[in-house]
């Protein structure tokens, strides 16, 4: 009875850490998943960034073309559509401050999925875990069982034998203070008539 009782205890446990270790996974997966988001949005921003940067370069370019004198880019004479750019210039700063929060949610994506991986890695040893105590269980022998439910019923019938041996123990020592009791009553009646 005992050995069947570790081993549901044992069970237990392991179901107990699976259930943790469940949870932990989806809070990794979603952490995960935002890291990626993050990291996707600075990536726009930055390409964002960039696109702005070189039309702004272009137009600063463009300022300073005149006629019959070569582009620095393609090197033609001729400037037919020079270029013209209305929105507000990106500086070298905004560039590298785009860069660094691609890097820095890169980063923070590494060491989300390293998270995730090492929590999977956890689920699935807990997962394992349980898989073997329930097989532990199913597995236990029935004559392991019988000779576990023998003992645990030996057990009470020796319990309810002692609470008897006392009960009977105490009827006794009852029956001997009445004993005692007539003999003192039959003595002193004995007494009375003799006088």
């Amino acid at each position: 009875f005992e050995r069947i009782n570790n081993l549901q205890n044992r069970v237990n446990v392991a179901q107990a850490a699976l259930t943790r270790s469940r949870e932990s996974l989806e809070q990794a997966q979603a952490a995960y998943e935002a890291c990626v988001d993050v990291h996707a949005q600075a990536n726009n921003d930055f390409r964002g960034l960039q696109r702005n940067w070189h039309l702004g370069q272009a137009a600063v370019l463009a300022a300073e073309l005149q006629d019959d004198t070569p582009c620095p880019v393609c090197g033609s004479l001729d400037h037919p559509a020079p270029a013209d750019y209305d929105e507000t210039s990106v500086s070298t700063e905004d560039l590298e401050a785009g860069r660094a929060a691609v890097e820095a949610a890169l980063g923070d994506k590494r060491a989300a999925e390293e998270r995730l991986s090492n929590t999977e890695t956890a689920e699935r040893t807990a997962n394992r875990d349980y898989e073997e105590r329930q097989a532990e269980l199913v597995a236990a022998n029935p004559e392991d069982i019988e000779i576990d439910t023998a003992l645990a019923d030996i057990a009470a019938q020796r319990g309810a034998a002692e609470q008897s041996q006392a009960n009977l123990e105490a009827a006794e020592q009852r029956l001997e203070i009445s004993n005692a009791q007539l003999e003192a009553a039959a003595m002193g009646h004995d007494s009375l008539q003799g006088a």
